[in-house]
């Protein structure tokens, strides 16, 4: 009974006691946000590369289109779509990258003037375009990805900082209420370990903080070991100095089914413009180096799907990887069959993946 009593008044004091101080930064940007904050930017950012990526797609399915099939009607389709990936990219994007899509977007709105006029002219500017737009495509995926990354890691940083805070809580509970010296000590053993945790994954600011906070945890460490007086209130001042400074990342940061599945998408839109560039490539470089570069690269965005799929898709993946090692001895031998074999495989990237949804 006594023990639940003492129980109830630590956490009365611990949830109720301490003022809601600012938490730890995202520190390149100093920015004071909420977990939810950077858990919805960095799904807003996996939304916005998913887009992007479309639209990348649909504008190597117009050059394909116009200059591999002889086809404007299904090449100005193409850049529509493209321009609707851009639209769709611009809603979740952030300041910097939506400069970028708008320019993007008179990139697309050029072709598709072009696409209109007749003459060597008006395909010479066309092919500019092409490649301008795929590399301003190339750097807005580059500023998004980068963006993305910071906040995986400042949602890693505080997901690292919660488990911190409780096993700091474990320590107090371990020496007050079970009279434990030596769980006490293996408490604060895990607070250290996960405040390395965070530090390793956060800035060159929260990381200093995060030292501060490991100094405290070896003071504490040595007063158990001590058999000191002073253990009770150095545990005490730590779990007061981690309720202080993370008092706001109280919760596990998780992907959720959607953000896997928005994932997922990337990287089967990549493999599947990898394939797009090989068919090109095929064409226009005689020796079939070029497009044999672009089939392993479409490879190897194949099977890093492996791991985030299910056994049901690993014989899929695993098919789709013998096929394109197939077509790649084709645009080697410079068999005639090669470009066959390159156009089933983009057929066969467009089916992959096609119905499925979140949680699959």
């Amino acid at each position: 009974m006594n023990k639940i009593i003492i129980a109830t008044i630590l956490i009365l004091i611990l949830g109720v006691g301490l003022p809601a101080v600012q938490v730890l930064a995202a520190p390149e940007s100093g920015a004071q946000t909420t977990q939810e904050n950077a858990e919805q930017g960095w799904h807003e950012a996996l939304k916005t590369q998913v887009a992007l990526a479309r639209a990348k797609v649909s504008m190597l399915k117009a050059r394909t289109e116009l200059w591999l099939e002889r086809n404007k009607t299904a090449a100005l389709y193409s850049l529509d779509e493209a321009r609707t990936n851009l639209d769709e990219a611009m809603r979740s994007a952030d300041q910097v990258t939506r400069a970028r899509i708008a320019e993007l977007k008179l990139q697309v709105e050029q072709a598709r003037k072009l696409l209109q006029e007749k003459g060597q002219k008006a395909e010479d500017k066309l092919h500019i375009i092409a490649d301008r737009s795929e590399s301003a495509l190339n750097a807005a995926l580059a500023q998004v990805q980068t963006r993305g990354a910071a906040l995986k890691d400042e949602m890693s940083t505080r997901y690292a900082l919660a488990q911190a805070k409780a096993a700091a809580l474990n320590a107090r509970i371990a020496l007050e209420i079970d009279k434990s010296p030596e769980k006490a000590k293996q408490a604060l053993q895990d607070v250290d370990h996960y405040l390395q945790q965070a530090k390793d994954r956060a800035g060159k600011i929260t990381a200093e903080k995060i030292t501060q906070l490991q100094g405290q945890v070896q003071s504490a460490l040595q007063t158990v070991r001590e058999g000191s007086d002073k253990a009770k209130s150095r545990i005490s001042a730590l779990v007061m100095s981690m309720e202080e400074r993370i008092q706001a990342y109280g919760k596990t940061a998780e992907e959720s089914a959607e953000a896997k599945l928005l994932q997922k998408r990337y990287r089967q839109l990549e493999a599947k413009a990898a394939l797009l560039k090989a068919s090109l490539a095929a064409k226009a470089d005689a020796t079939g180096k070029q497009a044999t570069t672009y089939l392993d690269e479409s490879k190897a965005w194949y099977n890093s799907l492996k791991s985030r799929t299910s056994q049901r898709w690993n014989k899929e993946l695993t098919e789709m990887s013998a096929q394109i090692d197939a077509a790649k001895q084709a645009v080697a031998r410079k068999d005639k069959q090669a470009r066959a074999k390159l156009k089933d495989l983009l057929a066969r990237a467009s089916a992959m993946f096609k119905d499925e949804k979140p949680g699959k």
